[in-house]
């Protein structure tokens, strides 16, 4: 009877030792693959590491071209010429309005109010169905030519040989101004007659 009570308990021990060992081989197989993926991980942001340090100097040196050239302009001067330039042109170019904004992100900051302006202005005065048909056309004569070119997807929307109304109605940019001159174009309300 006892030796039977014994082996019952060496039974017993040997069983919660097995069961034991399962769960820690088990446990030993999730610890060496969250390992690997952190080992993985750690490689991934040392390269990363890598290449910001070798862009750092660049950055540095942007950075103080930037300071340079916010510090010169600070003073609104060149600013205000420029506004100036720009409101007593007889019709203003989006160049000009998207120099007179990056101006004022150097001087006023990305935030203010009259630079969201001026680069809505600059949006505003791109003739994008022209331009949009134009380079579907070039695309076209490029492909033509033997070219390896991705056509843009709006080009298939454009009517064969006419103007690019549609895309220019679905932007809300507007009816594009007639080109054979039955229509007047829309005037631009910030320009001065």
């Amino acid at each position: 009877m006892r030796r039977l009570l014994v082996e019952i308990v060496l039974l017993i021990v040997a069983l919660g030792a097995g069961g034991y060992a399962g769960w820690a081989w088990q446990r030993l197989g999730e610890l060496q693959t969250q390992l690997a993926k952190v080992q993985a991980q750690a490689t991934a942001a040392e390269q990363e590491r890598r290449v910001l340090q070798t862009r750092l100097p660049e950055l540095v040196s942007k950075e103080s071209e930037l300071d340079a050239v916010r510090r010169a302009l600070a003073p609104g001067g060149v600013l205000q010429e420029y506004e100036a330039l720009v409101a007593g042109a007889k019709a203003p170019t989006a160049e000009q309005f998207l120099g007179l904004a990056a101006i004022r992100v150097l001087v006023k900051g990305r935030d203010n109010p009259d630079t969201v302006a001026a680069f809505q202005k600059a949006l505003d005065l791109v003739d994008w169905p022209a331009r949009l048909q134009s380079l579907c056309a070039a695309q076209a004569g490029a492909a033509l030519g033997g070219a390896a070119v991705r056509m843009l997807e709006e080009c298939s929307r454009l009517p064969a040989g006419g103007a690019a109304k549609a895309p220019a109605a679905a932007s809300g940019a507007g009816p594009a101004p007639a080109r054979d001159g039955s229509k007047e174009a829309p005037k631009d309300p910030a320009a001065k007659p």
